[in-house]
């Protein structure tokens, strides 16, 4: 089993992708400018957990509102990928995953113990996002898809997000199984998020930038 510190430091491979962004940020056209968001409020979201855990403090709470966050910038990210005659029914979808946070974390549940359910509803709505997205790319794409933004992050959202909908959804139903399946299950989860953060941070390289225009002499 990894040390605490190796895993930490795993954890923060999302730095890659914060510093590309802060890189990039002006240069990017902005419909893809809350994936940037997204990768920087996951790593003040890991600093803020870290800091807990040293003080001997649990980060529940801390991760319980990250993930609305990050859910709503997620949406806001594929709000801006729509058609603009479909864009409404996203704040629809905002407000609807929202009320399911509200109620996990707050009225069903406490906000300061880990809940799950909202983690596999959001999850398998971005997964069918993501999914809707790709299948649009490839009929529409013309050139290498490999090397389209968009579809780099779509893919690493259905690969990462499925497998977050599965582990959580075995601390739902609480299975009778040894510790050490509990524990290679939460060890892949790491495994799985370092993957995606590479992902991320060579997604965030290929984002397209704005056009500059010049005027005809």
């Amino acid at each position: 089993m990894l040390s605490f510190l190796t895993l930490d430091l795993l954890s923060y491979s999302i730095c890659i992708a914060a510093i590309i962004g802060f890189i990039r940020f002006k240069k990017v056209i902005k419909p893809y400018q809350p994936f940037f968001f997204f990768v920087w409020v996951a790593l003040l979201c890991e600093i803020i957990s870290s800091i807990r855990i040293t003080r001997n403090e649990d980060n529940i709470a801390v991760t319980n509102v990250y993930v609305w966050i990050e859910s709503v910038l997620l949406l806001w990210l594929f709000k801006n990928w729509a058609m603009e005659s479909k864009r409404k029914n996203y704040y629809i979808l905002i407000s609807l995953v929202s009320a399911a946070w509200i109620c996990d974390n707050l009225i069903f549940h406490s906000v300061t113990r880990l809940n799950s359910a909202f983690r596999v509803i959001y999850s398998f709505v971005l997964v069918f996002l993501s999914i809707d997205q790709i299948n649009k790319l490839m009929v529409e794409e013309r050139k290498n898809i490999l090397l389209n933004s968009r579809f780099l992050i779509c893919l690493t959202f259905v690969l990462f997000y499925t497998y977050k909908a599965a582990f959580e959804v075995f601390y739902i139903v609480q299975l009778p199984l040894s510790e050490y399946f509990y524990k290679s299950l939460w060890l892949i989860m790491v495994y799985v998020n370092l993957f995606a953060n590479l992902l991320y941070a060579i997604a965030a390289l290929w984002i397209p930038t704005r056009q500059k225009f010049t005027l005809p002499f």
